[in-house]
């Protein structure tokens, strides 16, 4: 009798590890953004740009290696004297945001800060500042820093 309820409880336990979902890779997100190098350069002007349009304004970035950010802006908004975001739909990016901020640094000089990126996909684009006034959009892949929670 003994024997046979160490049997039933490993088998038990047997059972149970086959319907574990918790160890299983979740299924992988298609990328954006794969016919795009990994480094974008962009101008502080060309960010600039954004900020000249209303909501519902449709606006075009061109940018080098083949990027056009297209699309209406969604959301304008000046919350404080030194700090602006501007978000707009990318429609022939199936309607992803790219969010831009600008903020005034010690010495009074915009700075921006920049992503592109949905959790639907696996890959992204941040801004990133270099020297002067140029700025760099670096691909990401959102699996590794976004961590998805399933249900």
């Amino acid at each position: 009798m003994k024997h046979c309820t160490q049997l039933v409880l490993a088998a038990l336990c047997l059972l149970a590890s086959f319907n574990t979902q918790a160890q299983k890779k979740s299924s992988a997100r298609p990328s954006l953004f794969t016919n795009f190098p990994a480094v974008i350069n962009c101008t502080e002007q060309q960010l600039a740009s954004l900020f000249t349009y209303n909501n519902a304004t449709e606006v075009t970035l061109i940018l080098p290696d083949g990027l056009t950010l297209k699309g209406p802006v969604k959301w304008w908004a000046k919350k404080f004297s030194n700090l602006q975001t501007v978000s707009v739909m990318l429609t022939e990016f199936n309607n992803i945001l790219f969010s831009v901020t600008r903020h005034y640094d010690a010495n009074n000089n915009f700075v921006y800060v920049a992503h592109l990126f949905n959790t639907d996909y696996a890959d992204g684009y941040e801004l990133q500042h270099k020297e002067g006034s140029n700025y760099q959009l670096v691909k990401m892949e959102t699996d590794k820093i976004i961590q998805i929670c399933s249900r």
